[in-house]
């Protein structure tokens, strides 16, 4: 027996979806902010079932130039 003749089902469904901000006059992305969903597929249903949700947050706070010191 080959390892490509075995076929499972997948365990987990997942999804995401992520939404920018770019600031036209900088070219900056001034925020992004993203959602995944994760189910996992065995003990789901469409009333209840494991599942997760994991959501974050990136905002731009401000700029400096690398290129200085931190002493000035």
């Amino acid at each position: 027996m080959y390892l490509q003749d075995i076929q499972s089902l997948p365990l987990l469904k997942s999804s995401y979806k992520c939404e920018q901000d770019i600031d036209r006059r900088s070219q900056i992305l001034t925020m992004s902010s993203c959602v995944e969903t994760y189910s996992f597929r065995p003990f789901t249903t469409a009333q209840s079932g494991a599942s997760t949700e994991v959501r974050y947050k990136l905002t731009f706070r401000r700029e400096f130039d690398a290129r200085t010191t931190a002493d000035g």
